[in-house]
């Protein structure tokens, strides 16, 4: 699957090989480490726990550079079939503008076209460029569900998040599958908390 933006193509795949996705991996935690409000403290940090869980996952390149990477977690299935997720993503710092939203829509094209009917995205409240980039026409399209109180855990704290929908009339879908997701994550928090070692 390729397309042209600004003189650059860009290429997506669904079978990276190891050598892409250990660039991309490192690169990405490279970019977010200091940031404390980009992925949840249930995103794995290893690339093979990462890989073991249940997702979709594309890559998007120009030539040899990963520009962006976006996935698909939480899944819903119909049939055996992957209807239903909640989006997560990372565009390389050099490629935010209009080539890397291009690279993002990429992977929504792509999901739609494996029959992905409804996906759904969670972001921190204090996540302004996601929220910017996510929600609204100009950029991928998301439309605002609400801020749901403390519906994932950053640094240790459940935290506000925007949900938002990707289709307009699965408004109602996406809170009924975020309150459904609620209790869930809250289970995996206290999964994640008794693993901890005392110190």
């Amino acid at each position: 699957m390729t397309t042209t933006i600004s003189q650059h193509t860009l290429t997506l795949t669904d079978m990276p090989t190891v050598e892409h996705m250990r660039a991309w991996w490192d690169a990405m935690w490279a970019d977010v480490a200091e940031q404390t409000f980009v992925f949840t403290d249930l995103m794995p940090t290893s690339l093979a726990t990462f890989l073991e869980s249940d997702l979709l996952l594309t890559l998007i390149s120009v030539e040899s550079s990963v520009v962006a990477a976006m996935w698909l977690h939480d899944l819903e299935r119909e049939d055996r079939r992957v209807t239903a997720g909640w989006i997560g993503g990372w565009v390389d710092p050099a490629w935010r503008g209009p080539v890397g939203c291009a690279a993002l829509k990429m992977g929504l094209a792509y999901f739609q076209a494996q029959g992905v009917q409804h996906m759904f995205s969670a972001i921190h409240i204090a996540n302004r460029a996601s929220i910017a980039m996510t929600i609204g026409r100009s950029m991928l399209g998301f439309t605002r569900v609400m801020r749901y109180p403390g519906f994932l855990p950053f640094r240790g704290v459940m935290t506000d998040c925007v949900i938002s929908t990707w289709r307009p009339e699965d408004v109602d879908r996406a809170l009924q599958t975020a309150e459904r997701r609620a209790p869930q994550i809250a289970y995996k928090v206290a999964q994640l908390r008794t693993a901890q070692p005392v110190v």
